[in-house]
């Protein structure tokens, strides 16, 4: 399961003229997609929120609801599933390159 966010469709609401732009790609992250379909309450995404961005390193999403009793590791397993059309998601680290002078060869630090 991973938290990384994913992009949405938004069709233009019916009271907006035709004319006002093509429609656009909004961010929508894990814990917006479950309140979204009311498997969270805000309370409980607040709270899952403050346990994620409060540890180093973050701790993802979903696993604070299940450490805080939330919902069963199960469900965000499912949840997490349904979030990104049932792909394969992969998390990829990419390592930190120091540059110290223009034209210099960057160098790899390790993490």
């Amino acid at each position: 399961m991973v938290t990384h966010t994913t992009a949405t469709l938004r069709t233009r609401p019916a009271s907006q003229p035709r004319h006002a732009g093509p429609a656009a790609l909004l961010t929508v992250r894990f814990g917006e997609f479950l309140r979204e379909r009311n498997l969270i309450d805000d309370e409980q995404w607040l709270a899952a929120l403050a346990t994620h961005w409060s540890e180093s390193p973050r701790r993802r999403f979903g696993d604070a609801l299940v450490d805080l009793g939330v919902l069963p590791s199960e469900i965000i397993e499912e949840a997490a599933d349904v979030f990104h059309d049932g792909l394969d998601v992969v998390e990829v680290h990419v390592p930190l390159v120091s540059v110290s002078a223009p034209g210099a060869t960057p160098a790899l630090l390790s993490a």
